[in-house]
């Protein structure tokens, strides 16, 4: 789904064009800690779906699901529409108690594009 371009598009640039504010990601940090969540995942005989709420990024999220994630979890509507929006295969809503105009359109989207929505 994704390669290593939106991710390199995240990591430091060079000290003269620092832009303020910026995010900083330890690329190898932040694999290795993907990959042991899907090794524990794996190991214990369950499906991993990852939450979003920290990251909120469509190339993270590419890669948990290269590394074997079978979806994401997002905690509010609007979050979930980006993703379902994005491709992504599986998406679950944490909370599903939402106002109905909520819903409704992520719902669509979701049937839209195919997308298990749980």
């Amino acid at each position: 789904m994704t390669d290593a371009a939106p991710i390199a598009a995240f990591l430091r640039p060079s000290p003269a064009i620092l832009p303020t504010p910026y995010v900083e990601i330890d690329e190898d940090r932040l694999m290795r800690n993907l990959r042991g969540m899907q090794e524990r995942a794996n190991a214990a005989g369950v499906v991993l779906r990852p939450h979003i709420k920290t990251h909120k990024c469509l190339a993270i999220a590419g890669c948990q699901l290269e590394l074997g994630a079978v979806g994401v979890t997002a905690s509010k509507p609007d979050e979930a529409l980006v993703f379902v929006e994005a491709g992504i295969p599986s998406v679950t809503l944490a909370y599903p108690i939402v106002r109905p105009e909520k819903i409704d359109r992520l719902i669509r989207s979701a049937k839209a594009r195919g997308t298990e929505l749980l």
